[in-house]
């Protein structure tokens, strides 16, 4: 029968990865208010989540939670950013979770149950993935992006001034991108 499901699907296997359950967990996600608009808020959420769960398949001790654990994890993490209360202690080498991180304890709870995962196996999770994951660089990480959607969105700003900044932003990134190439190619070519 297996050989049979798989000549039908002519081999086209997708594996599950933590990306597909937290897009089944985002649903259940009552976000804070007063962070915002909700919609740039929500968009805002799902972004740092998604960089958490990358950042997950990048730390080899990790790979030993299920799919769902970790998007459990980073789920339970992201909500955590979203209300604001990132800072110290949000891991790089610590491997305790913040003391703030305890008001999300229900919502870990509910997701858990939602996937049928251990709560505690997720709470284990979240301590070795505080040890080696520092959420707090992800967040100034994400900052310049952060920062050009708000300008985007702000209808105060006239849209000339919208455009001239990304015109701006964008000669910034094209100059420092040929600036390193020019680098690469002084040191790729040939020595006489």
């Amino acid at each position: 029968m297996e050989k049979w499901l798989l000549a039908a699907l002519n081999y086209r296997l997708h594996p599950v990865i933590s990306l597909d359950a937290i897009h089944l967990l985002l649903p259940y996600v009552d976000l804070p208010d007063g962070c915002g608009p909700r919609e740039q808020k929500r968009r805002l959420f799902e972004q740092y989540v998604e960089n958490i769960s990358v950042a997950q398949l990048l730390v080899y001790p990790l790979l030993k939670y299920s799919q769902a654990i970790l998007a459990v994890s980073a789920v339970v993490c992201g909500a955590h950013l979203i209300s604001g209360r990132s800072g110290a202690g949000t891991g790089g080498g610590k491997g305790t979770p913040p003391e703030t991180m305890r008001a999300h304890e229900s919502l870990d709870a509910k997701l858990s149950k939602r996937l049928g995962v251990n709560v505690q196996e997720t709470r284990a999770c979240r301590r070795e993935m505080l040890r080696y994951i520092n959420l707090e660089s992800l967040v100034e990480h994400m900052q310049p992006a952060l920062e050009a959607s708000k300008a985007e969105a702000d209808p105060t700003v006239p849209e000339d001034e919208k455009r001239l900044e990304r015109d701006k932003r964008l000669r910034e990134k094209t100059a420092l991108h040929l600036a390193k190439q020019a680098r690469h190619a002084g040191m790729t070519s040939p020595r006489s």
